[in-house]
């Protein structure tokens, strides 16, 4: 049940750089380890933030809905600076949802720049297939059809919002870095946790041996499996065994991270000192990889 710890005020002010690695430390300034928002009127500070990861949107943008499911009033303050994180944010559509409206006139989305997108149990197939595989597809200039496993993999993503996450509703955001060579694609939502879910199937099990069981072919918490179970370890595997790109999977006290090193898909499942309530996950594709996704299509045949 969520709740409020007490009938006081609380600004938490954002850090610079904020992201993965500092994520914690907003989350757990705002919301307790039981789940509870620690103040009645919370505001968020912009007025150091200089930038932020496209994990750190979807996080904020998560941060504020729990907040509101808990009944915690709050205001965006300095908000007007013109630091890029702002200017993000701005075109990314965040202040248009939080806000109310762009902070510019000017503000619009980037050409490499996948907007804030909260998407319901209905809405999350269709989206997937007609809207974020085909931009993303677009962005790294390969057909659709190239991206099909990507797409498979994500599906489980959302299948765990639909099944598991308890608020039906998941954040996607996603970033091309075309200097980098990298696309990223967060998707997150701030409910049950994947541990928490493991122990309906396999309790006193720790978080971060629950997320690595969770991430384990052929393991499943629904009753009736469709294929469930094998996404998390499929989309390891997929982006991972061909060094293909790098995965963070965070939830609870756990976070896995699956990258190649030389030349073997390596997975690592580490605790955390704090909670992140739900789950969180971030893919980052490398684009100088990208012709074995192609090579993998299979041409298609006609027949009469």
């Amino acid at each position: 049940m969520l709740g409020i710890l007490s009938n006081t005020n609380l600004k938490i002010v954002l850090p610079v750089r904020f992201g993965q690695d500092t994520m914690y430390g907003v989350i757990r300034r705002g919301i307790t380890d039981q789940g509870d928002a620690r103040a009645s009127n919370i505001d968020i500070d912009f007025g150091s933030i200089q930038f932020i990861e496209p994990i750190g949107v979807v996080v904020l943008s998560n941060f504020i809905e729990y907040l509101r499911r808990c009944k915690v009033n709050g205001n965006l303050t300095n908000i007007w600076k013109t630091y890029p994180a702002v200017q993000y944010l701005d075109d990314c559509g965040f202040f248009a949802r939080y806000h109310g409206q762009p902070l510019s006139q000017h503000a619009q989305r980037r050409p490499t720049m996948f907007p804030l997108t909260l998407i319901s149990n209905e809405q999350a197939m269709g989206f997937l297939y007609m809207t974020l595989i085909p931009w993303a597809a677009t962005q790294l200039g390969v057909p659709d059809e190239a991206l099909a496993s990507l797409r498979v993999c994500l599906e489980e993503i959302l299948h765990n919002i639909n099944d598991h996450s308890g608020v039906g509703v998941g954040c996607i955001h996603a970033q091309f870095f075309p200097n980098d060579g990298e696309l990223h694609i967060a998707i997150s939502d701030f409910g049950t946790g994947i541990p928490n879910v493991v122990r309906t199937r396999v309790p006193q099990i720790s978080d971060a041996e629950a997320l690595k069981l969770a991430c384990t072919q052929g393991f499943t918490t629904q009753s009736n499996v469709r294929n469930r179970g094998a996404g998390l370890d499929v989309l390891i595997s997929t982006i991972t065994t061909k060094d293909r790109g790098h995965i963070s999977i965070i939830s609870g006290r756990a976070n896995i991270s699956a990258l190649n090193v030389g030349g073997i898909a390596k997975r690592t499942a580490r605790t955390k000192p704090f909670v992140y309530p739900g789950t969180l996950v971030r893919v980052a594709l490398k684009t100088d990889r990208l012709q074995g996704w192609i090579d993998e299509v299979e041409p298609e045949v006609f027949k009469w």
